[in-house]
């Protein structure tokens, strides 16, 4: 399970487990969660952790909010996999040190290693951090978005965007982009600014709207003599 799960997606396109399994959706999750991180989070490289307290495993990273890059549960709190620490020796070879915790909110890490040791090296750390303090709920709506996104534009629509039959000229609609929109919205949101409650309740209650008549839709009505309501 990713920053969301299956239903969620569901739930946003208004299909159910027959038109969408969990299988497809999955790996449009994943996919989804990826990009996602692209958006929202920074890549800290090589840092010098700072030792804080007294006691001597204890270090702090310069930034708070330690990003959940392997999101595995619906709680999304990183783990110790979502870090790398270790130290350069005198022959500048790279050396793995061992993370026991962190705390992604303060950005905390305890590493493994007795107290002569730690004080003769220079712990350093790559990790990713949230730009803003995560809000999990957005973070999960957000990655619906994206994977429906990518379901209704892989699945649905495999047709050209504009293409010709004889005389007849058929102009694709591309509905999927509706959820781009929403999840390059929420992504602003998220490093920026709270949502609101208006927002919120428009992209939650009412996700699906109908696309507006245009007048390349017209020539339809025209030809056929139906009305936009058929």
């Amino acid at each position: 399970m990713g920053y969301t799960n299956p239903q969620k997606v569901r739930d946003l396109l208004g299909v159910d487990i027959d038109a969408a399994t969990d299988t497809i959706l999955n790996s449009y999750i994943g996919y989804a969660d990826k990009i996602l991180i692209k958006n929202i989070t920074e890549t800290i490289v090589d840092e010098d952790l700072e030792q804080i307290g007294e006691t001597y495993n204890v270090f702090q990273t310069e930034y708070p909010f330690i990003a959940d890059i392997t999101p595995t549960s619906a709680t999304i709190p990183p783990g110790i996999q979502d870090v790398s620490a270790y130290y350069w020796d005198a022959d500048h070879n790279k050396n793995t040190l061992t993370v026991t915790s962190i705390n992604g909110l303060t950005g905390q890490v305890i590493v493994e290693g007795t107290e002569s040791f730690l004080s003769t090296i220079d712990v350093r750390i790559d990790y990713n951090r949230y730009i803003c303090k995560p809000d999990w709920t957005l973070i999960e709506l957000a990655s619906s978005y994206y994977a429906a996104f990518m379901w209704v534009g892989r699945e649905l629509y495999l047709v050209p965007e504009r293409y010709f039959l004889g005389e007849l000229r058929i102009y694709g609609k591309e509905p999927w982009k509706h959820f781009k929109i929403q999840f390059d919205r929420l992504v602003q949101i998220i490093v920026n600014q709270p949502i609101s409650k208006v927002d919120y309740e428009r992209m939650v209650m009412n996700p699906r709207e109908v696309a507006p008549v245009t007048q390349e839709d017209l020539w339809w009505f025209k030809k056929t003599g139906q009305g936009i309501d058929g």
